[in-house]
């Protein structure tokens, strides 16, 4: 495969059936006969140069707002060369949202929903929000940890090492003995 034949896969979703229902019949049409017959068939899409996440969908002469998203999950994507196996041949983590005709786009960044109706509303009910930190007390708590590990104390804290022995007496009774004794303090 040459550099120039780089495969591409797309995931457009269009709100408005009607305009799905044209590019399914565009796309048909292109496969049988290998090249458009109808202005009405031609498919375009455009980007803004200022925003490279929105642009203008055209199918014949009708245009829709698109914009692309970020997809919750990288959804894989795969072909077959003789109807029987699949080969993975992509990773799909962005979709186009073509909206209905008129309407604006939503200036979102991140696709709320998946790609199947299990994944409706995914990142609301799957994803963990973040927990709110406080950076002052992350700080304090990363300084007493390395002062820990540097065989000292935390501010304001004092702890004792006891190393002991257990010790077993002529009569057969034993007991822990205290060997040395060792304080650290801040």
């Amino acid at each position: 495969m040459a550099a120039s034949d780089k495969e591409e896969c797309y995931v457009l979703r269009l709100s408005d059936p009607s305009a799905a229902e044209r590019v399914r019949a565009v796309l048909r049409q292109r496969e049988a006969v290998q090249a458009p017959t109808d202005p009405d068939a031609e498919i375009d899409l455009r980007f803004e140069v200022t925003n490279p996440r929105q642009g203008i969908f055209k199918i014949g002469g009708d245009c829709y707002a698109v914009e692309l998203q970020d997809l919750p999950t990288v959804v894989e994507c795969f072909k077959t060369y003789d109807d029987v196996n699949l080969v993975k041949c992509l990773d799909i983590g962005q979709v186009l949202m073509v909206h209905e005709k008129g309407a604006p786009a939503t200036k979102e960044v991140q696709s709320r929903d998946g790609l199947t109706p299990p994944f409706y509303n995914a990142r609301e009910r799957l994803f963990r929000k973040l927990p709110s930190v406080n950076a002052a007390k992350v700080r304090h708590t990363e300084e007493d940890v390395l002062a820990i590990a540097a065989g000292g104390a935390p501010a304001g804290v004092e702890y004792i090492d006891v190393e002991e022995e257990y010790v077993v007496d002529e009569h057969g009774n034993g007991s822990w003995q205290q060997l040395q004794l060792h304080q650290r303090t801040a």
